[in-house]
């Protein structure tokens, strides 16, 4: 599947679990489901190989566009949230972009 069809597909996909009060309840008091945590680690582990495509493919049209800094911002808040939350499932869970999330850690 092409990248941008997936990213399509994912951002739909992400958008109907956030919408549907059964995975993501917006009343006071009602409980998440049993299954949110492995269902949020599904979302941030699908949203990781957009990131990993956008640095991996796109990053020298980043940098000429003047976007690196947004980007490396993007992706450290997103590492940090992850981080902070236990949301990867180890250090396997980076692939190839790995060494720059150990960067980001540890710079923290």
């Amino acid at each position: 599947m092409p990248a941008p069809t997936y990213i399509e597909h994912l951002m739909v996909w992400v958008q109907s679990n956030i919408d549907n009060e059964a995975v993501f309840p917006s009343r006071i008091g009602v409980p998440f489901p049993k299954s949110f945590p492995s269902m949020i680690r599904q979302v941030f582990k699908r949203m990781y190989r957009v990131y990993a495509h956008i640095y991996c493919h796109h990053y020298p049209v980043v940098r000429e566009l003047g976007l690196e800094a947004h980007l490396n911002t993007s992706f450290k808040h997103y590492v940090l949230f992850i981080d902070e939350h236990n949301l990867a499932s180890g250090k396997d869970f980076w692939g190839p972009l790995g060494d720059l999330v150990e960067s980001m850690l540890r710079s923290d």
